[in-house]
């Protein structure tokens, strides 16, 4: 029972209590899952940050860039070409050749964080990834988003913190239960 409406270039905070449909409504518009009923329109590329979001744990890092590059259509060129500016951002140093499967939730959501952002998509969609690791990096991330947010892609925020919504959204949907 949601309709709404986005411009390209609005920064949009997704906000309500758990099990409002935040996340799942994040998932259909980055197309990770289709609404049972209705309609979902999404006019570009999105691309999900969530911790651990396409992420296969038996994997290592790097054969995760190279598996979601591969996803969403790029040239192994492509993601070669990307691939150090991804491990870079990541910052996860020698954990970047482990299996995910031995990765800290924050290690995760730093890599996830890393691919989604260089893969340059139109629609940003982050669900609650800057809630875990340090201050340093959430703040890397920020400036990441604003970075896209001043070039007019569309972003999703969907975040627990009221201070992070209200500083970074140019507006807000209150979820609850599924409405």
């Amino acid at each position: 029972d949601i309709g709404f409406a986005v411009k390209r270039g609005e920064v949009v905070g997704l906000i309500g209590l758990n099990g409002s449909g935040k996340s799942t409504l994040a998932n259909m518009i980055a197309g990770v899952s289709t609404p049972t009923e209705g309609t979902l329109s999404v006019a570009g590329t999105p691309s999900m940050i969530a911790i651990s979001s396409g992420l296969n744990n038996n994997l290592t890092g790097i054969e995760n860039i190279d598996m979601k590059g591969l996803m969403i259509g790029m040239t192994k060129k492509e993601i070669s070409a990307l691939k150090d500016d991804i491990i870079e951002f990541a910052d996860i140093g020698r954990f970047i050749n482990q299996p995910v499967k031995t990765y800290s939730s924050g290690m995760k959501s730093r890599l996830g964080f890393a691919i989604s952002v260089n893969i340059n998509p139109d629609i940003l969609v982050i669900d609650e990834a800057l809630s875990v690791g340090d201050s340093t990096f959430s703040s890397k991330c920020l400036k990441r988003i604003n970075s896209f947010r001043e070039r007019g892609k569309t972003i999703f925020f969907v975040s627990h913190s009221i201070s992070q919504v209200k500083d970074f959204c140019t507006k807000a949907m209150w979820l609850e239960f599924g409405r």
